[in-house]
């Protein structure tokens, strides 16, 4: 890795993650253009974020997220950031790596989802867009070892 993640802390003013403690974000865009939501609320069409994780472990502490809709990650720089999400009705736990082969991906809609840097000592610089666009009130989060019932093991 050639900066250190202080670097692109600083280079682009993450501030701590909200609802995660190991990751820091910023908001970088938010579209003027809105749109009817699922709920028939207007919103802004899309917004984009970056995201940094510092290296961690899947464990039933883990937390997973849920938005509204579809969020399309995006790997930037450092290490493989390995996703995982509940197909519900697979009942299956599926893994995506990114920063090998793949370098985005789409979770779709209501989907429960995690994203973790699985490499020591190590962090994954990503983006997030969301569409039609991210609001905290969508969002909801919970712990792995609450969500193991829905996918057979």
């Amino acid at each position: 890795m050639s900066q250190p993640k202080e670097y692109w802390i600083k280079k682009l003013d993450l501030q701590p993650h909200p609802k995660e403690d190991k990751g820091f974000f910023r908001e970088t865009y938010r579209d003027e253009y809105t749109v009817t939501g699922r709920t028939n609320e207007q919103r802004n069409a899309s917004t984009v974020i970056y995201f940094l994780h510092d290296s961690d472990q899947l464990t039933d502490e883990s937390t997973f997220f849920k938005v509204q809709h579809t969020e399309m990650i995006h790997w930037y720089h450092g290490s493989p950031l390995t996703l995982y999400y509940i197909d519900e009705k697979e009942r299956k736990m599926k893994k995506v790596e990114l920063g090998v082969e793949e370098f985005h991906f789409p979770f779709p809609k209501e989907t429960w989802f995690t994203r973790v840097c699985e490499v020591p000592d190590s962090y994954s610089l990503i983006g997030c867009t969301v569409s039609p666009g991210f609001d905290f009130k969508d969002l909801q989060t919970t712990a792995f070892k609450n969500l193991k019932s829905l996918f057979d093991a």
